[in-house]
């Protein structure tokens, strides 16, 4: 519906009343209020002609003009700002440069409001196209200088590019033409790195212009011949128009006027297809030098006059001049020397105020202040890259000292696990010396000992058994270490070490407790547990007031269910001290373990703390605690349910432990 709305509004601006400024159809404002004073989306509207421009060549200063208006009942200054930019840019292109730096500067406004830095750069450049085309260089120069500064902050390679090839063309107007030429090189060397064809072809075209000016005209033919393939490949249309005139004018220059006249008969067309009446009267201009040459002084006058008259608000003043100059000469050689000293006089008038807009001393001033700028552009470069070097070798040693400190730090952790197994085996030892020196007390006690005695064959199968646990035990530290150790670095080794040690003090607290009973293959679970949160509490060394809550049956479990069971519960005990009390003084960790039928066994962990808003997976992510707990559940044959909302709780289901 929006697309039917905006083609409607497009054929009913065919029949509006509208005007003509300097060969630019415009709107008016009566037509205007008519046709789009009760729009709603003005936003929008302004959006969809703006891109209607860009598909519609001949008329898009008529569609950007439309837009802007629509884009000043719009909210969004963004909307306006580019608006108001493409419509200075195309009135530049057309040769209307008053109107063009009156969109442009109020452009540049709303840009600098918005701090969109790209667009600030692009108007500043295009302002200074358009005071360059009206042979105002000083003011140029000054826009082309802030446009730099942007476009080198922005880094913005073809932006850079098109401020050298705008520097050269001022110093090939004012006669500086090897300093333009290094300019123009500067240019397609960048345009070349970057892949630009129209900019390529632009300064392609500049160097043919500053060759013709220096009269080597094979080179001049050269680059024009390389611009016009581009152009007619890439295009656009006008700066095809420009190669044709630059063709004829070089050809008049080397009096081959028959072919002059085809380029320029070339170039008239296309000028008079995109209306560019500016750029037509250079055209006239070179049609009255080919007139004079072929001593056709009243037809090269008439040539002269219309290209006076074509030029918009006499605003190109070296093409004013010029033709003021060449009219002077013309009436002279017709002898009506009244109208040759008028133009004369008027010659130096012209003269005379194109100097009081470009004084030399601040022209020079610019250029000086647009060198200064790339210098030190570059010399900042130079320094970052020296940094850049130091930086990276500064890198190359703090990382041979890491290799090194990490090399110390293995060592170290490979020297603290030999250290806990010695001290294992030691305490392993001194337990079955204890275990041997009770079975000898036994043994000498005859009525405990008719009702504890076992035979020599089920101690030799105790021993085994003993020692078989102590071997699958060992088995799972040294499991547990080369897992810790993929999460270990040197921020947090002490930290892991801590987890490590307390994940087989967990372990050595059932060997423990089992030597100190009667019964070596199982162990009362009440008091193995109370000890086994008070030490892990102790370890933390917190000075949170955390208490425990135990809700637990008595009974008697195996030390193949311990183990697991003592590591689930270090795990899960030592995350709540870590994380769930964050921020608070005290907190309530409460530990269950019944048995709910006669076939299952359920156990719970559950704090009172923050909780937290995450998934299984997301508890998983980079924590080998949680793999732990799940990995040792389901060696349980267990089921678990994580509940985060109030707290952490961890609900436990196994088969009857």
């Amino acid at each position: 519906m929006r697309c039917i709305a905006i083609l409607a509004f497009l054929m009913f601006n065919l029949s509006l009343s509208s005007q003509t400024i300097n060969g630019i159809e415009l709107i008016d404002a009566a037509s205007f209020k008519q046709a789009y004073g009760n729009i709603t989306e003005p936003c929008v509207i302004a959006d969809e002609l703006t891109e209607q421009s860009l598909l519609n060549e001949d008329s898009s200063v008529y569609y950007l003009h439309i837009a802007e208006q629509l884009s000043q009942k719009c909210p969004d200054i963004n909307t306006r700002a580019i608006v108001r930019f493409k419509l200075g840019e195309k009135l530049t292109d057309s040769g209307n440069h008053d109107l063009a730096l009156l969109y442009l500067n109020l452009a540049l406004n709303d840009f600098f409001i918005i701090e969109d830095t790209n667009y600030v750069a692009k108007s500043y450049k295009v302002i200074g196209v358009n005071h360059k085309r009206t042979s105002n260089f000083l003011e140029a120069l000054k826009s082309f200088n802030l446009a730099a500064e942007y476009f080198h902050l922005l880094n913005d390679k073809e932006g850079i590019a098109r401020i050298e090839l705008n520097i050269g063309l001022i110093l090939k107007n004012i006669n500086r033409l090897e300093e333009a030429k290094l300019k123009y090189h500067s240019a397609l060397n960048l345009s070349k790195k970057i892949g630009e064809n129209e900019l390529i072809a632009d300064c392609q075209n500049n160097l043919g212009n500053v060759f013709k000016n220096e009269e080597k005209y094979d080179s001049a033919f050269y680059y024009m011949y390389l611009t016009l393939d581009s152009r007619k490949k890439y295009g656009p249309n006008r700066k095809l128009a420009y190669v044709y005139h630059n063709l004829a004018n070089i050809h008049v220059y080397t009096n081959a006027l028959d072919s002059a006249i085809i380029y320029l008969d070339k170039s008239i067309a296309l000028k008079k297809k995109i209306g560019n009446n500016q750029e037509l009267s250079s055209d006239y201009f070179v049609y009255g030098n080919i007139y004079v040459l072929q001593e056709k002084h009243n037809e090269a006058v008439q040539m002269y006059e219309a290209a006076r008259e074509l030029n918009i608000d006499k605003q190109a003043a070296d093409i004013n001049y010029n033709i003021s100059l060449k009219l002077s000469h013309t009436y002279f050689a017709l002898k009506d020397y009244k109208k040759s000293a008028e133009n004369f006089d008027l010659y130096f008038k012209q003269c005379e105020q194109l100097k009081l807009n470009n004084d030399p001393f601040a022209i020079e001033k610019q250029l000086s202040a647009y060198e200064f700028l790339k210098d030190s552009i570059e010399m900042d470069k130079l320094h970052v890259e020296q940094e850049l070097q130091e930086a990276k070798n500064k890198n190359k040693e703090l990382e041979n000292k890491s290799i090194t400190s990490q090399l110390y730090f293995i060592l170290g952790i490979l020297g603290l696990i030999i250290l806990m197994i010695v001290l294992l085996l030691i305490s392993f030892r001194k337990r079955l010396k204890q275990a041997k020196e009770h079975r000898s007390i036994l043994a000498e006690q005859n009525e405990e000992l008719k009702r504890t005695l076992v035979s020599k064959e089920e101690k030799e199968t105790l021993l085994k058994e003993i020692h078989h646990r102590v071997k699958n035990n060992l088995q799972i530290i040294s499991s547990l270490i080369r897992l810790q150790s993929g999460y270990i670095n040197e921020n947090n080794f002490r930290e892991r070490l801590n987890e490590i040690e307390n994940r087989i003090l967990s372990m050595a607290l059932v060997h423990e407790k089992l030597y100190q009973s009667s019964n070596l293959s199982k162990l009362e679970v009440k008091g193995y547990i109370r000890d086994l949160c008070i030490n892990i509490l102790e370890s933390y060394q917190s000075k949170k007031r955390v208490k425990f809550k135990f809700d637990i049956d008595q009974g008697e479990y195996s030390i193949d269910t311990l183990i697991p069971l003592g590591l689930i519960l270090n795990e899960t005990i030592s995350n709540a001290l870590k994380h769930a009390f964050y921020e608070r003084e005290e907190g309530i960790i409460e530990v269950t373990l019944k048995d709910s039928s006669p076939t299952e066994t359920l156990m719970m962990i559950k704090d009172n703390g923050i909780g937290a808003d995450l998934s299984i997976d997301e508890l998983k992510e980079d924590s080998l605690g949680m793999d732990l707990i799940f990995a040792l559940t389901e060696q349980l044959d267990g089921e678990l349910v994580v509940d985060t909302a109030d707290g952490f709780a961890y609900r436990f289901a196994f088969p009857k432990l």
